[in-house]
């Protein structure tokens, strides 16, 4: 097993459907099943900056992600 690091853009494209990126983003952690994925702090708070101006309920659908 190996550890995966993300990138808060994968992360904040996989988490939007919306977002161009999001088939790719599906596709790539998709591969990673089995691994650990890990996302470190600096990249967590990224992820969370759309969801704080959104609210409250946006945040926890992330963190329940």
């Amino acid at each position: 097993m190996a550890i995966v690091v993300l990138d808060a853009s994968v992360v904040i494209a996989f988490l939007d459907r919306g977002d161009t990126h999001h088939p790719a983003a599906v596709k790539a952690i998709g591969r990673t099943r089995g691994e650990e994925l890990v996302i470190p702090s600096s990249a967590y708070a990224e992820i969370l900056v759309d969801p704080w101006r959104r609210g409250p309920d946006a945040v926890a659908l992330v963190n329940a992600s």
